[in-house]
């Protein structure tokens, strides 16, 4: 079945962008929406339990428990090298996606025309 989008896309407005990218099937909207909601609540969640249900010295004891942890996950794999290993990743596929790319010159060259 074939979604079109013709009605929307004439219309440069920021709503008929947003209409196509929550419309559209394959959009990132749908794929992060949900773990994003998620992860989106836990933080409010957390950050309004720390700021209105927690004592000065419980908060205290939170911050230094998080500053262990920040110091163990450091310690355990830097965040650094995730990084460059991402975007080297990234950068891989992109570039092996491109070399796989049919240009017309090369296949001009290979058959006698250029």
């Amino acid at each position: 079945m074939t979604i079109t989008y013709n009605l929307d896309a004439p219309h440069l407005i920021f709503k008929g962008v947003l209409s196509i990218l929550f419309r559209w099937r394959g959009s990132v909207w749908r794929a992060i929406s949900i773990p994003l909601l998620s992860w989106l609540i836990a933080y409010y969640l957390v950050f309004c339990i720390y700021f209105f249900l927690l004592r000065p010295y419980d908060k205290y004891v939170f911050d230094k428990v998080t500053e262990v942890f920040e110091k163990k996950l450091d310690q355990f794999i830097p965040m650094t090298f995730i990084l460059g290993f991402f975007v080297s990743s990234v950068l891989g596929r992109w570039q092996e996606c491109l070399k796989n790319i049919g240009w017309i010159d090369r296949v001009s060259k290979n058959n006698g025309f250029l």
